[in-house]
This record gives structure tokens, sequence and C-alpha cells, in this order.
């Protein structure tokens, strides 16, 4: 299940999802916290905090990057090297043909 927690600054989203995710790890069903990249560490601590290490190794915290990273290794695909030089080249050539016409000469 996904459930995004939205609200105002203060509105009380860390606790609810602090109590989510302790109800779920409490039934051994699979939590992952999704955060921004700059807030994983505070993200992991807090949980270390409030749950202790036993409960908290049963949540997964992932920033985006590797969240990314988590799902190609799942899906048995390299995280590294998503397309190859030639693609990469082709791609940024077009994007900046697109934005700055090439001049005629």
């Amino acid at each position: 299940m996904l459930r995004f927690i939205l609200g105002k600054s203060g509105s009380g989203k860390s606790t609810e999802t602090l109590k989510i995710a302790g109800e779920l790890a409490d039934s051994n069903l699979p939590v992952m916290l999704i955060v921004p990249d700059q807030s994983t560490f505070e993200c992991e601590k807090t949980l270390l905090d409030v749950f202790g290490a036993k409960k908290a190794e049963k949540v997964l915290v992932f920033g985006f990057s590797r969240l990314c990273k988590y799902v190609f290794e799942l899906t048995g695909n390299s995280a590294d090297n998503v397309i190859d030089e030639g693609t990469s080249r082709k791609t940024i050539w077009k994007n900046r043909t697109q934005c700055w016409p090439v001049p005629a000469f």
C-alpha cells in the first residue's frame, strides 16, 4: 500500500508516519519510507531513537537516489549505466538544438 502523508509544517506528519511505521513493523509487514535524499540520515536516526535498533531495522528508509538504485538492483539492471554514451550524446544534442537552434553558416 502506498500512502502519502501531507500537511503544513507542525501538523503532525512525522508523528503520524512514525505511528504507522511502528504498527506495520510490529505486524511484520514490509515498511519503506521514501524521504528526500537530504533527510535519510535524520529519519534513520529518529527511527533508532523512537523504536530501538531491533524494530528500526524492519523499516527501510530510502532517499530518491537510493530508491532508484534499489529498484534497479531488484530488477537485475545496472543503476550505474542506464544509457550508453551514444544515446546520451544524441539526447543532449537534441535538447540543445531545441533550446538553442543551430545557427546557419
